[in-house]
């Protein structure tokens, strides 16, 4: 059976895919739970965006020779913009960086723990959003670390 839910799961599973094949350490499974009447396995929450990278060499090239990304079946990622990896990193939790377009960012050793996301199953009628309704799941943000550049420049996130 086919829902939104699974095509999300599919997008997800193909982002942590590609984030393995540039090195990154990613548990293959997260969550699992019924969502719109379809018993999912999802993946971590690893949201990459076009400006991010589009292809496995774009990908690729965000991560420097001895940058490593490793990731825990809770934790979810979202990164938008030129976001370059040259050291260590470790994420248990929720972590988000966006840069605008001529910002550039280097993330160098990182270390992040916190509440994270989960997803949360919703009834159709407890669902406020049509989205929500179709996939039968939400989101619950309860702790982010992000990293915002809205302004051009060059930027460094941890030491």
């Amino acid at each position: 059976a086919e829902c939104s839910g699974t095509a999300e799961r599919d997008s997800l599973h193909l982002n942590c895919q590609a984030l393995r094949l540039a090195g990154a350490s990613i548990p293959d499974s997260a969550t699992q739970g019924t969502y719109a009447g379809i018993h999912l396995t999802m993946p971590p929450l690893v949201h990459l965006l076009p400006s991010f990278g589009t292809s496995l060499s774009d990908i690729h090239r965000r991560f420097q020779e001895g940058a490593k990304l490793t990731m825990t079946a809770r934790s979810s990622l979202v990164l938008e913009g030129d976001v370059t990896f040259s050291g260590r990193v470790q994420l248990d939790g929720a972590l988000v960086i966006k840069a605008v377009v001529g910002a550039e960012v280097t993330v160098k050793n990182l270390v992040v723990s916190n509440g994270g996301w989960a997803l949360v199953a919703v009834s159709p009628e407890e669902a406020d959003d049509e989205f929500v309704r179709m996939r039968g799941y939400q989101v619950e943000r309860t702790e982010t670390e992000e990293h915002l550049f809205p302004v051009p420049g060059h930027y460094t996130i941890g030491a």
